[in-house]
């Protein structure tokens, strides 16, 4: 009977096979009996090798014994050897992850979204295994196809939050605040975000309303902090050395109009003294080679020192005729003169004074974002040159402004790419083509793309440009290496 068995056994179709073994290994691992489940398919694997439907059983197997890095495996080759097998990946992935091993798993995901690029969940996947290992720019790619397919708030604050690791403000601080008006969740983080950027960025009073909102909504949020403590003494040193600047522009502006006052008096009484005429001559009381001057240049009165000029905006005198409030003309003016005394700080507060009346106005944005250039505040300085730069785009001297901010405080191939990326922006500019060429030269950036460079430049300059002699020495130069 045994000997019937085998015989049957040996003449069945491998379909026939397969499929009853798939279904006594389901049933061994319902009932608990896992192991027996992982041998039976992987005889069944040995004996059908590379069969899409026994690979995936093994693989869920394997998934239910602990065994995540055979389980991927299983997966992966099922995948690779059936189209329709594809969902796999995702599921090796997810294998992967648990066996510690984030690349492999980011390289499955990629495979699945190439061929199934609307699954919004396996780009969040693949944005979280990213950032795992620190490819934050891929992770953004991923993390802004999410967005795309489904926009939701925790998918805006995943790209603030990447965004920061950039050191991308102006990106962060967008996508936290996108985050916020979703109000579906992460509001939260999006805050606390948003409070470490104008912390980092010395924007106190914005610091101070974010901490605000953040202590009034989400109070039990703030204990995840470590950072809170500094976040307050920063805000309160600030509000003191603030308290302290406004009491003495109050006491510089109280100095000023006494002075003024002084001065116009002093001027009234020396113009009555010119104006008046004796009732009776009388002879000079002086020896005689003193002399009387004349009425119309009456003598010097000792009065008053000019006052320094004073950062607070001053007030005019009664007689002046008041700017228009609506305009900001007197800020920007007031901020203008603060800034040629080197009250950065004072300038600042005045454009913003002055952007709140009208911010169409582009040079309020540049200025801004000098003064807190000067202040070495470069966050800021950046978000305010980009908004110029996007009011403005086909501005060359905002252009050049933003170029030679961020020769400041990028690194070189950050400043080498915002040069390059002006020059394409700008591509008839003959000074901007000849700037990428001489500093990619300079830098020894690969000679092919420097090469390239030059030729740009060569092929817009004058033929009497005097910098034309450099570009055809390098060329030179390149062509007989």
């Amino acid at each position: 009977m045994a000997v019937l068995t085998l015989l049957i056994a040996g003449c069945s179709k491998p379909e026939e096979v397969i499929s009853s073994r798939l279904a006594q290994a389901n049933k061994n691992l319902e009932s608990g009996r896992v192991e027996d489940a992982v041998r039976s398919l992987e005889d069944l694997n040995e004996r059908y090798p590379d069969r899409p439907a026994v690979l995936e059983a093994l693989g869920f197997a394997y998934v239910q014994s602990g065994r995540n890095a055979a389980a991927a495996s299983a997966f992966v080759k099922a995948a690779e050897n059936d189209l329709a097998s594809s969902s796999l990946r995702p599921i090796a992935a997810e294998a992967y992850l648990k066996e510690g091993a984030p690349e492999k798993a980011a390289e499955q995901l990629r495979l699945y979204v190439a061929e199934f690029p609307g699954d919004f969940q396996v780009w969040q996947r693949l944005g979280e295994a990213e950032d795992s290992q620190g490819n934050v720019a891929r992770a953004i790619d991923a993390y802004l196809e999410w967005y795309r397919l489904q926009p939701t708030g925790e998918a805006a604050y995943r790209l603030g939050t990447a965004f920061r690791r950039l050191n991308n403000a102006p990106q962060a601080r967008t996508w936290y605040e996108t985050a916020m008006r979703h109000a579906d969740s992460h509001i939260d983080g999006a805050l606390a975000g948003l409070l470490a950027l104008e912390i980092e960025a010395r924007d106190y009073a914005a610091a101070e309303l974010t901490l605000g909102q953040l202590e009034r909504n989400f109070p039990e949020y703030l204990t995840t902090l470590p950072d809170l403590p500094d976040y307050r003494a920063d805000i309160a040193r600030w509000k003191e050395t603030r308290a302290a600047v406004d009491a003495a522009r109050a006491e510089q502006d109280k100095l000023a109009a006494e002075l003024a006052a002084s001065r116009r008096t002093q001027e009234a009484a020396l113009a009555g003294a010119s104006t008046a005429v004796p009732a009776t001559p009388t002879p000079p009381a002086v020896e005689p080679q003193a002399t009387v001057p004349a009425a119309s240049e009456p003598p010097p009165v000792a009065s008053a020192p000019e006052p320094a000029p004073s950062p607070a905006v001053a007030t005019p005198p009664e007689s002046a005729t008041p700017s228009t409030p609506t305009t900001g003309d007197a800020d920007f003016d007031a901020a203008l003169a603060r800034k040629e005394a080197g009250d950065f700080t004072g300038a600042a507060d005045l454009l913003q004074t002055a952007l709140s009346y009208d911010d169409t106005r582009v040079e309020l944005w540049l200025e801004l974002a000098d003064c807190y250039r000067r202040l070495r505040q470069f966050d800021a300085a950046e978000a305010y040159m980009l908004e110029a730069r996007r009011r403005a785009p086909d501005s060359l001297q905002i252009e050049a402004a933003w170029i030679n901010l961020g020769r400041e405080h990028l690194t070189h191939d950050g400043y080498l790419a915002r040069l390059d990326q002006a020059r394409r922006r700008f591509p008839t500019n003959i000074s901007l083509a000849y700037q990428l060429a001489h500093e990619f030269a300079l830098a020894k950036v690969d000679r092919a793309r420097t090469a390239a460079a030059y030729e740009d430049f060569l092929l817009i300059a004058a033929p009497d440009d005097p910098r034309r002699r450099e570009a055809e020495e390098y060329l030179n130069r390149a062509n007989k290496r």
